[in-house]
């Protein structure tokens, strides 16, 4: 943990956050495009969408899922499990980089930099999710069951890391508002 959080302070330091930034809106896109993203997904499985866009999948329902979409689907669904690997590294940056620039503007980088924590179950739930995803849908019709139930386990703990991370960087972001509204004040 201290080696990742010596990269993404280094990162920060770098100036780079653009890149960050560009890097996240690439990755968007290449999920969210018509002609291999979720828009083809969505045009060929008549609006079936991303099973792991949802908060809880229980192993029937995505047996169902993989089922419903057929081997055309399931076939653009592995692209978009393998793009989804881009949004992981970019969010986690993204995430991750606001959090550090929010701590250090507030001068409590040093007694929260803890907080990176959430960005980080948040990543390994989702490429945990993202890997299982990819083996269900290649094996299927065969069922791993344990492995369906890790998959619903790790979308959960994604989507409440995901919505702790939001929280913690709306807050951290009221708090730096409130620090430039007192010192304009001042």
């Amino acid at each position: 943990m201290k080696q990742l959080k010596r990269l993404l302070n280094a990162i920060v330091d770098s100036g780079k956050f653009s890149w960050i930034m560009a890097f996240f809106f690439s990755s968007m896109f290449l999920i969210e495009n018509k002609w291999f993203g979720k828009g083809h997904l969505n045009a060929i499985t008549e609006g079936a969408g991303m099973l792991d866009m949802n908060f809880f999948n229980p192993p029937a329902e995505i047996f169902n899922y993989l089922q419903i979409i057929g081997e055309p689907g399931r076939e653009a669904y592995l692209i978009l499990l393998l793009m989804d690997f881009c949004i992981i590294a970019s969010l986690f940056l993204l995430q991750s980089t606001f959090i550090i620039r929010f701590l250090r503007r507030l001068s409590l980088y040093e007694s929260y930099e803890w907080l990176l924590v959430f960005p980080l179950i948040r990543a390994v739930a989702d490429i945990v999710e993202t890997v299982i995803m990819i083996v269900n849908t290649s094996i299927y019709p065969t069922v791993v069951k344990p492995l369906m139930i890790i998959t619903t386990t790790v979308t959960v703990v994604k989507w409440i890391s995901f919505w702790v991370v939001i929280g913690v960087m709306v807050s951290l972001l009221f708090l730096n508002l409130v620090k430039m509204m007192r010192k304009k004040l001042a």
